[in-house]
């Protein structure tokens, strides 16, 4: 084999010993399904369809319209893009610094020398002038791998970035969805406190009235009067909930807060809860949920970034060229006995660093441990997600047929007491009475069902949901 040959193939053999250890990903343990699952888990496409678009699930067409607003508009979203673009860049600058690098360089000298030098070997005595005009070109052999190392974690990297904009994406339709159904459920409680209002001071004007015929005692006005400023100091609470759910609503729109007050003035039934069809199994997490494969990817970026520092130990070999021409003058620049060329390899091995190199290596080995740690627990924090929000849908749900029938038999206590009222067999304050069980059971069955409506949401963000447009 001829030595340039060999040469050769001998640097090509070296590239492919790469210092430091490759990626694996890590296996997590995980159970078999989740414990609070209604039904038996089932490995099925992404948790099932009804997690892309999930919110679909809701049958609200004004929140439906909310989010695809947000999904262009919002702040946080724009952020994440231009750190995706960031990452991306960051990519490409590493591939680029492990190719060749070619550069053109031209200059011009004028120098004069001492006279009373005389002829000497280096330089005749008087000025002269310096024309010169070329490239020169360098190139890194990557023999340990310290370059494609680095492009191995700007990759990893740049897509670490890309679920985060997944996770921000998850994460503000469900904060949109949530203050949605808060600013829902907070004006319907307001509308039925202002009509339990209503009631309070009928009863009230009543027992003032049989009072001044000394019908009533004094006790049965204070203890009215007692219920209708109790009931009235209720609505300022109610109607600062329904004011700050708008305000994050519009700044989640990337507006300034009440730019959606004249939109949202209306009062809406709260958005529908229909149980998740599906929930998968809990491995399927590692795949759907957006922060644990971006915790996943980070922590290919610190593996490969700790295989990096284990290559700045060893030496890099690089190949350098310059082809150009000089000339003393201009007009023989291009002449043909002008142009100069050099070619050749050069080494530069670490001898003495302070220890600075492996110092480095036990700094990047410990952020991967870090890495690691964060991957584990953010995979067990999202099955414990997971399973808070099933259990509390499911026991909402339970509660909220209870509170149904509870409604049921208040509002049929309300028609027999009225029955009864018109026959002379009960007075008008068990009348009141009745309506206002009536309206509490009422309120306590919306304030369920926003409860449950933000419980599904919870389910469907833990399950990763509504990334995957």
């Amino acid at each position: 084999m001829r030595p340039r040959a060999f040469v050769f193939a001998s640097l090509m053999v070296l590239c492919a010993c790469k210092a430091g250890k490759d990626y694996r990903e890590p296996k997590i343990e995980l159970p078999a399904s989740f414990a609070a699952a209604a039904a038996p888990a089932e490995s099925a496409q992404p948790a099932d369809a009804s997690t892309a678009h999930w919110w679909s699930q809701l049958h609200d067409e004004q929140l439906t319209r909310l989010i695809e607003r947000a999904r262009t508009s919002n702040l946080d979203l724009r952020a994440a893009a231009a750190r995706v673009r960031e990452a991306r860049a960051l990519y490409d600058l590493a591939g680029g610094r492990a190719g060749p690098q070619v550069d053109a360089q031209a200059g011009y000298a004028w120098q004069e020398t001492s006279t009373t030098l005389g002829n000497s070997f280096f330089a005749s005595p008087g000025p002269t002038e310096l024309f010169q005009l070329g490239f020169d070109a360098a190139w890194e052999v990557d023999v340990f791998g310290r370059n494609a190392r680095e492009i191995e974690a700007a990759r990893a990297g740049a897509q670490a970035a890309i679920e985060d904009s997944r996770d921000v994406l998850v994460t503000l339709y469900a904060e949109l969805a949530r203050n949605y159904v808060e600013l829902r459920a907070a004006r319907n409680e307001a509308d039925l406190t202002r009509a339990n209002l209503a009631l309070q001071q009928d009863t009230l004007d009543l027992v003032r009235v049989r009072a001044t015929s000394e019908m009533a005692s004094g006790f049965d006005v204070a203890r009215s009067e007692t219920q209708v400023a109790t009931t009235r100091a209720l609505l300022p609470q109610l109607e600062v909930r329904a004011s700050e759910a708008l305000h994050r609503i519009g700044v989640l729109l990337g507006a300034e807060p009440n730019a959606l007050a004249a939109e949202l003035s209306s009062t809406a039934p709260i958005p529908e809860s229909p149980p998740v069809r599906a929930t998968g199994v809990p491995a399927d997490l590692l795949r759907r949920r957006a922060d644990i494969r971006r915790a996943e990817r980070e922590l290919a970026q610190a593996t490969a970034l700790t295989a990096q520092a284990v290559a700045e130990l060893f030496p890099r070999l690089s190949l350098s060229a310059a082809f150009g021409v000089q000339s003393n003058s201009l007009s023989h620049l291009f002449d043909g006995d002008s142009g100069t060329f050099s070619v050749g390899p050069s080494v530069i091995a670490p001898i003495f660093n302070s220890g600075a190199l492996r110092a480095n290596v036990r700094v990047q080995d410990a952020r991967q441990e870090q890495a690691l740690v964060r991957y584990e627990s953010t995979a067990l924090v999202a099955l414990r997600e997971v399973e808070d929000a099933l259990v509390a849908s499911d026991r909402e749900r339970t509660r909220l047929a209870s509170l149904r029938e509870a409604f049921d038999a208040a509002k049929r206590a309300l028609e027999l007491a009225r029955a009864l009222n018109r026959e002379g067999m009960v007075d008008f304050f068990e009348v009141l009475d009745a309506q206002r069980a009536a309206l509490s059971a009422e309120s306590a069955v919306t304030q369920s069902e926003a409860a449950l409506c933000s419980d599904t949401i919870a389910v469907y963000k833990a399950l990763g949901g509504g990334w995957e447009e």
